[in-house]
């Protein structure tokens, strides 16, 4: 885990699936421990239909492994951005959040 930089689409699917990983084997008995994180190509078509812009608030309820925040940060970044709009995406404390 100390290895991921989280500069691509697969190190924060690593992220995720160890997280799974982590979760499931915390329940007794062969029980589950906790739920599954959601998918990222469920996330995707999320955000898709909800088309976040700068300026919007993100808010990850759940948080978890951060995928919500993670697919919207990458969202936000493939539009043409201005120097202003790339400050406030990356310094505005309220713009992604999590837990």
């Amino acid at each position: 885990m100390d290895q991921l930089r989280f500069r691509s689409q697969q190190e924060k699917h690593q992220l995720s699936h160890l997280y799974e990983a982590k979760i499931k084997n915390m329940g007794n008995a062969g029980r589950n421990g906790g739920e599954y994180y959601t998918s990222r190509p469920l996330i995707r078509a999320i955000i898709q239909v909800v088309k976040p812009q700068i300026g919007d608030r993100i808010y990850d309820r759940a948080c978890g492994a951060a995928g919500f925040l993670c697919e919207s940060y990458d969202y936000l970044r493939q539009g043409h951005l201005t120097t202003k709009q790339l400050e406030q995406l990356q310094f505005d404390k309220c713009s992604l959040s999590g837990v």
